[in-house]
């Protein structure tokens, strides 16, 4: 798995986080 994919999934998983999707 390349770096920027590790990224925009741990970033992705912060935003749930910080603005859970409803």
């Amino acid at each position: 798995m390349s770096d920027a994919k590790m990224a925009a999934e741990q970033y992705r998983l912060i935003l749930e986080l910080e603005m859970p999707f409803e």
